[in-house]
């Protein structure tokens, strides 16, 4: 990561996605390192590594700003790819699919088939090609899966 797209990427945020991201991650932890970060880089109009580090002087994770900024970084994608999973089929549909590996890796396969039912259902109604393939790839996955080898 560049040293600066950080700070595009917060700058690049609509003010609901703020709102969003900023809700969402006082529900998930009690730190607020990422959080500190993050209201930094926002106030900044031109992005000054050297002025964030001396906000952040005395901080313990100072030493390893850039890891908490890979953090940061990571958990916006990860709340604006929640913001809009709302917002699109497609986006609703691989999140069903989603749900369907991780069923799937846990064995629970009928749980698994009631996902992969509701992404089906989805990606036929409104046309969603690719989703459709990956329905049918998980489909005789989850057959195999069941069917005793012989």
């Amino acid at each position: 990561m560049k040293k600066n797209d950080l700070h595009q990427l917060i700058h690049s945020l609509t003010k609901s996605e703020k709102r969003y991201f900023k809700l969402q991650s006082q529900r998930q932890t009690a730190e607020g390192n990422y959080l500190r970060i993050f209201e930094i880089l926002e106030k900044q109009t031109v992005f000054d590594e050297k002025a964030l580090r001396e906000k952040l002087d005395g901080a313990t994770f100072l030493t390893q700003l850039h890891v908490t900024k890979n953090y940061l970084r990571e958990k916006i994608l990860e709340s604006l790819r929640s913001y809009y999973s709302q917002l699109s089929q497609d986006a609703k549909v691989k999140d069903l699919l989603r749900n369907v590996e991780i069923l799937f890796l846990k064995e629970l396969f009928e749980q698994a088939a009631d996902e992969l039912q509701r992404a089906e259902s989805l990606a036929n109604e409104y046309e969603l090609h690719t989703a459709q393939i990956e329905v049918s790839r998980w489909k005789r996955k989850l057959e195999q899966a069941q069917l005793p080898t012989l």
